[in-house]
């Protein structure tokens, strides 16, 4: 809790470095930025892990509640190779509540719903808030820098 808190000050306080960017500039960033949150389901949902890790960037850190935190692309691969082994998952996210591009950085918050649906037994959804910072890629693409997820409510059947 204390470290989301503490990197959405640093979004706010970013926020306002945003320089002169022209107008076309951020509405293409945003454009490309909700296109990486729509892309993000399907991979989960396939269970393509290349695909996921396509949208990350290579020194990603991921943020998860109840799992030790996981650097870099190698660390993430390894992880879903074990959950997709295991169980399917189908995600779905809401459009970005807050969506903010300072510079190189994007900063952005939303909330989704994670359905975990093991080879045995019942499957679970999960209501989560999400703080995400994006990095602009030397190609002006973005990727995600950091991943950020907490618990929104007790998860249900």
């Amino acid at each position: 809790m204390r470290f989301t808190v503490l990197l959405l000050a640093v979004a706010l306080a970013t926020v306002g470095c945003r320089g002169g960017a022209d107008r076309s500039d951020s509405v293409s960033d945003s454009v490309a930025i909700r296109q990486l949150y729509s892309d993000l389901p399907g991979a989960v949902d396939r269970s393509d892990i290349d695909g996921y890790l396509r949208l990350l960037d290579d020194s990603v850190t991921l943020l998860l509640p109840g799992a030790a935190s996981m650097h870099g692309v190698a660390a993430v691969r390894t992880t879903l190779a074990g959950m997709f082994g295991t169980a399917r998952y189908h995600a779905v996210l809401e459009p970005p509540q807050q969506l903010e591009v300072a510079g190189s950085w994007a900063f952005v918050q939303y909330r989704g719903r994670f359905t975990t649906i093991p080879r045995v037994g019942d499957s679970t959804v999960a209501r989560n808030r999400y703080l995400d910072i994006l990095q602009r890629q030397p190609d002006r693409s973005w990727r995600l820098l950091l991943h950020s997820m907490q618990a929104d409510g007790a998860p249900s059947p």
